[in-house]
């Protein structure tokens, strides 16, 4: 029986390729001691659903396992329309899974801890496989040439199909979770346009090679980000330049809010591949970069790294959300608002009593 999506015929924005970290995320809110969610997560797996919730056709490059999780995530991402073909699954592979719990601290603020061992046996949980150099020689046969490839491992294989993408012309975005001290690290930076990442895991940036970056943005949680853009592949005497974050009054979860700004990133930057990228004005940049800040700042009012796209809210209020954050004006009233319609929603469906007042 085919997948119902969720997405709407609307004309396609751009493409996007990825490569790297997609598993089956397992949230437990022990706050409200609520079931647990079950859903895609992984940054490369979260950033293009989230593309192709806004209108990018988006193709993941990726193993997983035939098994229960992968049944999950095939299920999840195709109702949002990504094309999943390009996803391998195999009996030999496990799909990688990550327990997520969100918890309040004593102070009153909320807490969210990663697992990678099963809270029931106590094993440990499956990690990622990347692609293998047999897969990548049918992708170079069949894959669309994206307006921006990106990927969050380094491995052999997808430092192949990203160079063969640079060469036709895709924007590289690269987001790595390390620095890693080899050859190989060196080349995914050499090649890449974009290279975003955390201070809160990459804090020796002089290891980066600067020169080989066109923008380079570090995140630094609330503090904010700061990028240095140099649009002659050049640093001309470029200096950071600091964006301050923005700041909710209601908070539920931060998971994910670095994949919903790097899918806003992409979103406003990445239509016109790599030619585009650098032709952008240090106020395209800037306009880019609050974007993807104020789309990271919304998702963290919900639950889990995509929860906002299971609140509820229809496109034009997620996009009247953005346009409020970012003028820093209160979406409270918004959030509430569509949470007592949902109730109300859901109850018509079920309580006799709601239909005679």
């Amino acid at each position: 029986m085919a997948v119902k999506t969720k997405q709407n015929t609307q004309k396609k924005v751009g493409t996007c390729v990825g490569a790297g970290y997609i598993a089956l995320d397992i949230v437990f809110n022990e706050i409200l001691n609520e079931d647990p969610k079950y859903w895609t997560g992984g940054s490369c797996g979260n950033i293009l659903t989230i593309l192709s919730y806004w209108n990018w056709n988006t193709y993941p490059l990726s193993r997983l396992g035939k098994d229960i999780a992968s049944r999950f995530i095939l299920k999840d991402i195709k109702s949002w329309g990504v094309d999943t073909r390009f996803i391998s699954t195999e009996k030999i592979v496990d799909t990688p899974i990550v327990i997520e719990r969100i918890k309040k601290r004593k102070t009153g603020k909320y807490l969210h801890k990663f697992e990678w061992t099963c809270p029931n046996c106590g094993s440990r949980l499956p990690h990622y496989r990347p692609i293998t150099f047999d897969e990548i020689s049918s992708f170079k046969q069949s894959l669309p040439i994206p307006e921006v490839f990106y990927f969050d491992r380094i491995s052999k294989s997808t430092f192949e199909i990203a160079s063969f993408l640079k060469s036709e012309g895709s924007i590289i975005f690269f987001e790595p979770s390390s620095v890693k001290n080899s050859p190989l690290f060196e080349k995914c930076l050499q090649i890449s346009d974009i290279v975003k990442y955390s201070n809160e895991r990459i804090e020796d940036i002089t290891l980066l090679d600067e020169d080989s970056i066109c923008l380079q943005i570090q995140t630094m949680g609330e503090n904010g980000l700061r990028y240095k853009y140099n649009s002659s592949r050049k640093l001309n005497g470029k200096k950071w330049v600091h964006l301050k974050s923005y700041h909710l009054t209601e908070f539920a979860d931060s998971t994910g809010s670095g994949d919903w700004c790097s899918a806003g990133i992409i979103h406003i930057l990445g239509k016109n591949g790599q030619k585009g990228i650098k032709e952008l004005s240090e106020k395209d940049v800037k306009f880019a970069l609050n974007y993807g800040q104020a789309f990271a700042a919304l998702n963290c009012m919900f639950d889990g790294a995509r929860g906002l796209m299971y609140s509820g809210l229809s496109k034009k209020e997620i996009e009247i959300a953005v346009t409020k954050i970012q003028k820093n004006e209160s979406v409270g009233d918004l959030i509430e608002s569509n949470k007592k319609s949902n109730i109300c929603k859901t109850m018509l469906k079920i309580c006799k009593n709601c239909h005679h007042p």
